[in-house]
């Protein structure tokens, strides 16, 4: 088994616009509000039942 790395958080490289793409385009998916750019960058580091709940409202 191969190692993998994760970074969310830019440590490695900038990957807050994919993760940020991903959470939009699984919204849209659901035929929910789709959370802003920014409100995701802002949610980021926070626990991702947390988050979550904050743009679903």
């Amino acid at each position: 088994m191969g190692n993998y790395f994760f970074d969310f958080d830019d440590t490695i490289c900038k990957s807050r616009h994919i993760y940020a793409a991903s959470v939009q385009k699984t919204f849209e998916a659901r035929g929910v509000k789709v959370p802003s750019t920014e409100d995701i960058y802002q949610a980021m580091g926070i626990p991702i039942d947390v988050s979550i709940a904050r743009w679903a409202q």
